[in-house]
């Protein structure tokens, strides 16, 4: 399942990317750990990792974790990008 934190950090619209973006001198390094301290990696939540079987409320949360603007997805999209999600529990 995608977890809440991973659903937040989705939606957020200051990434590593938009900050490299307006400033393109800033190290990535130093971003990541501007944006996320050193909460990168390390979660428990990798320990209850198994091959994921997505239900109806990932594939909600994985709509939600988009940024599809009025459109809507497939199931089979939305199943490719719960899978991308999902590996972000292991980091």
């Amino acid at each position: 399942m995608v977890s809440q934190k991973v659903v937040e950090l989705c939606q957020g619209t200051t990434t590593v990317s938009s900050e490299l973006g307006r400033d393109p001198t800033l190290a990535p390094g130093k971003v990541l750990k501007k944006l996320y301290g050193d909460d990168v990696g390390g979660h428990d939540e990798h320990k209850k990792f198994v091959d994921p079987k997505p239900t109806a409320e990932d594939l909600k949360k994985a709509w939600q974790s988009g940024k599809w603007g009025n459109s809507h997805p497939s199931d089979f999209f939305l199943k490719v990008s719960f899978y991308g999600c999902s590996t972000l529990i292991q980091i």
